[in-house]
């Protein structure tokens, strides 16, 4: 992914996706992203921080491992919305 990737919102909701469990949440910076709907053709989550820079991108499988390295809040973004993910 390019450095320059950026979310040109970043005004995020956060309100929780009832179709998209993240856990643990608060976390240690590794948790599991459990889509609960059906999938969709090139479908994709990104992990933002809260500056709108893209973290990670992923294509939607029904669960995903995600590690990531710094302490702080990041956002999943979704097709749906937005969740905040907090990392210890």
């Amino acid at each position: 992914m390019s450095a320059c990737s950026f979310i040109t919102n970043t005004e995020y909701s956060a309100q929780p996706l009832n179709d998209i469990s993240i856990f643990p949440n608060p976390n240690d910076g590794n948790f599991t992203v459990k889509v609960n709907r059906p999938i969709l053709n090139e479908e994709y989550l990104w992990i933002a921080d809260t500056l709108g820079r893209i973290i990670k991108r992923f294509d939607v499988d029904s669960t995903i491992q995600v590690e990531l390295q710094q302490a702080g809040v990041y956002f999943l973004i979704t097709m749906d919305g937005t969740q905040k993910i907090i990392v210890n």
